[in-house]
């Protein structure tokens, strides 16, 4: 046990023991951080009542505000410290912020690392500040969409928040923590959204190109994000696929990515004759399993923005995203006229276009498709990296 004034600098040194400890804010006794064999770190607030000291965890410490998390502890002290129960025993049902840790725990065992990400950084910014501290069991459906309502202004962030939110009842009805007609959230209209569909014609696309070879010629792009960008529009695949691919999920000689995670699970990427000119000619850094990689020693890259927006300066591009290029494969692949249901299976969609009617469909298939699309684009975008280049600053 050990007392100190918690702080966001003492937090980040904190490192496992072997044990369970507890570090004992000198500020606020009563409210500590908790870390535990495996290095996870929640925050707690320690009270005695009854004669009999508890413990209320009030969330993971990398999920969980330091100073929301000391303002929650103040109102628990203040409500023991008047003599009530800041958790009444007519309440059974544990407090949201209990459930949704429990839900991320689950999250990030079962689904993509960013995808976790993305959940447990809503939760923090959206929803734990209106519902966190309730009992889940009491949170009403007026009190949902009255939530839901406020965030009106931007309703495409509004609306993935909802999907969490109903995500996290539901998990809490599997769990039986709530009975299913106890859920708040389900069935909740969501607000409509404006979908810009945004993809490169042909003529930008060979603007793109051009000026993708001439940056990296001047080492402005480095060979690593060249060949990321030539990827995204020969594969179709994610930005966060290609970022996070490993050498050894390469098989170039079967003429596949072999991704042991993806957003939609395990996932086989198929690759053209270009793409795999592209692989070839990406120089491997000795010591970085990654084939992006990135500017310190051994790390990947982590994002193509700028890059990425200094060749759509430089191509005369405007209103174009990263995701845009994974757009305009699928666009290319459709007006070469290959089917929807084929195009989904080269995008690895879990929904929409692979519905189970299409799980016929094989890799013969798969890859004249993306043939196709490296025939309407190769040409254009320019598949040769300058590989004779060594690891500098660029981007």
């Amino acid at each position: 046990m050990a007392t100190a004034r918690l702080t966001k600098a003492l937090l980040k040194g904190l490192t496992p023991s072997g044990k369970t400890e507890f570090w004992w804010d000198e500020d606020l006794p009563g409210f500590g951080v908790r870390v535990a064999p495996a290095g996870k770190t929640a925050f707690v607030v320690q009270f005695r009542q009854r004669k009999a000291t508890k413990r209320i965890t009030l969330g993971a410490v990398d999920v969980v505000n330091l100073d929301r998390a000391r303002e929650r502890a103040k109102e628990i002290l203040a409500s023991v410290a008047l003599g009530q129960d800041p958790f009444p025993e007519e309440s059974s049902t544990p407090t949201f912020d209990t459930v949704a840790d429990d839900f991320l725990a689950f999250t990030r065992a079962k689904r993509a690392e960013r995808t976790a990400a993305d959940y447990g950084k809503l939760l923090e910014t959206k929803i734990r500040p209106t519902f966190g501290a309730k009992q889940i069991g009491d949170i009403t459906r007026a009190e949902v969409e009255k939530w839901h309502e406020a965030m009106k202004g931007t309703p495409r962030r509004a609306n993935y928040a909802l999907t969490i939110l109903v995500a996290v009842f539901s998990f809490a009805v599997k769990r039986q923590i709530i009975g299913a007609h106890d859920h708040p959230a389900l069935g909740i209209s969501k607000f409509g959204e404006n979908k810009r569909d945004r993809y490169l014609t042909l003529e930008e696309l060979a603007r793109f190109g051009a000026a993708l070879a001439a940056l990296e010629a001047e080492r402005t792009v480095s060979p690593w994000a060249a060949a990321a960008l030539r990827l995204l529009i020969l594969t179709g695949a994610r930005s966060s696929e290609i970022l996070t691919l490993e050498w050894s999920f390469v098989y170039m000689e079967r003429g596949v990515l072999r991704l042991p995670t993806s957003k939609t699970g395990r996932k086989d990427i198929v690759l053209s004759g270009a793409a795999l000119a592209v692989l070839r000619a990406v120089p491997k850094v000795e010591g970085c399993a990654y084939v992006i990689a990135g500017r310190r020693h051994g790390e990947r890259m982590t994002s193509l923005q700028r890059p990425f927006g200094a060749v759509c300066t430089k191509a005369e591009i405007i209103g174009l995203r990263v995701h845009d290029l994974r757009h305009s494969a699928a666009s290319f692949a459709t007006s070469a006229g290959v089917g929807l249901p084929i195009v989904g299976k080269v995008l690895g969609q879990s929904q929409a276009y692979t519905q189970q009617r299409y799980s016929h469909i094989h890799d013969s298939a798969e890859r004249a498709a993306v043939e196709t699309i490296a025939a309407a684009v190769g040409p254009l975008l320019g598949t040769g990296a300058v590989s004779s280049l060594k690891k500098g600053k660029a981007s």
